[in-house]
């Protein structure tokens, strides 16, 4: 664990969501350059006919 911290979110966590496995990342890099997890995470829209010049 890279913080105290996690383990105890973990075990809470794991009891409200039994069924699915939690992954931690570490997306500190995206936030010293600006960014966020929510930068890389937003939707992307469909595209619903490919258009040609």
């Amino acid at each position: 664990m890279r913080f105290a911290k996690e383990q105890r979110v973990r075990e809470i966590f794991g009891r409200v969501f039994p069924n699915h496995r939690l992954v931690f990342l570490d997306v500190m890099n995206l936030n010293y350059h600006g960014g966020g997890i929510h930068c890389v995470t937003q939707q992307e829209p469909r595209v619903l006919k490919k258009v040609t010049p």
